[in-house]
């Protein structure tokens, strides 16, 4: 039986997406200590509950395969007008096997309706695809907004390398009728 043995690329992008997701799950503690030595840990009550959330799902594939998924998305930061949100993945598919594919985003987001978003994918042998997604609130009345978009993706290696870049840019008008 043959085995492949993991490269140091693959290793030390899944070390920063574990860190990534650790980042995204981490809470701040305090020590105090009595008169008499005793050490206590201080835990903060937030104002606001952040929210974190794994997942784990396996399914079926049309072709008769298991597809296995894991993922961790949680808040790092809500103030209430400010959000900065992270999220990480990993997913296999087994018999036919396909190769691992992990990746990553960070989400900002304000209360104005404005908001950034960074993610990257990487497949092994297949490259990494890049994107960046924005949004910035020029004019609101009551329902109706006024909003200039923006997006820029690329993929970066793998079997035909660095391909050329999508980006598109433009006003997007959201008003809702009826009630």
């Amino acid at each position: 039986m043959r085995h492949k043995t993991v490269n140091n690329r693959t290793m030390k992008t899944l070390i920063v997406m574990f860190a990534v997701c650790a980042i995204a799950s981490a809470e701040i503690y305090d020590i105090a200590e009595d008169q008499f030595g005793g050490q206590f840990i201080m835990v903060p009550l937030p104002l606001i509950r952040h929210r974190r959330q794994t997942t784990f799902d396996i399914s079926k594939t049309p072709k008769g395969g298991t597809h296995v998924q894991l993922g961790q998305k949680g808040t790092i930061f809500d103030d209430g007008n400010n959000k900065l949100a992270a999220s990480g993945t990993l997913s296999k598919t087994f018999n036919p096997t396909s190769p691992l594919s992990y990746g990553g985003t960070l989400d900002y987001t304000h209360s104005s309706g404005s908001g950034l978003s960074v993610g990257a994918t990487n497949t092994a042998g297949s490259g990494t695809d890049l994107g960046v997604q924005g949004k910035y609130n020029i004019w609101r009345d009551g329902r109706a907004t006024l909003d200039a978009v923006g997006s820029y993706n690329r993929h970066y290696g793998g079997p035909f390398g660095t391909q050329r870049p999508n980006w598109y840019g433009g006003l997007q008008l959201s008003v809702p009728f009826g009630k």
